[in-house]
């Protein structure tokens, strides 16, 4: 019962950015596999460290593509004015548009979050 149950959270956490096309299927997949064979707490783990993971690869995609410090301003940008409940001068949806559509393998940020989630129950027993 126990798989089951890490089965559907594996597959709920993911399924809202696959039905809005930000992910694809394989890796919505993956996840709920993780959570059939180790349960809704291991699976979280996953997630967790997954998107920590996932994280890093896109910085690191943005570096390679020299886009980072554009988007981290373009960010900036649209929290402060935001906050301030002001239209931002430089919106961050400019950046999509002029995106190169090249994807990430999230499959990898999953991989890497179940080695981190299984280090730390082999180390601390969680």
């Amino acid at each position: 019962m126990e798989g089951l149950a890490g089965f559907a959270t594996g597959l709920l956490l993911l399924i809202i950015p696959f039905l809005l096309r930000q992910m694809g299927g394989g890796d919505v997949k993956l996840l709920a596999v993780v959570g059939l064979l180790k349960g809704p707490p291991f699976v979280l783990s996953v997630f967790l460290w997954g998107a920590l993971a996932g994280g890093i690869l896109a910085c690191l995609s943005l570096v390679r593509r020299k886009r980072l410090l554009a988007v981290l301003q373009a960010l900036g940008y649209t929290v402060i004015f935001r906050l301030a409940r002001a239209p931002a001068p430089y919106p961050f949806g400019t950046l999509e548009k002029t995106a190169s559509g090249e994807t990430l393998p999230y499959g990898v940020a999953v991989a890497a979050g179940v080695l981190a989630a299984f280090l730390l129950e082999a180390k601390l027993g969680w």
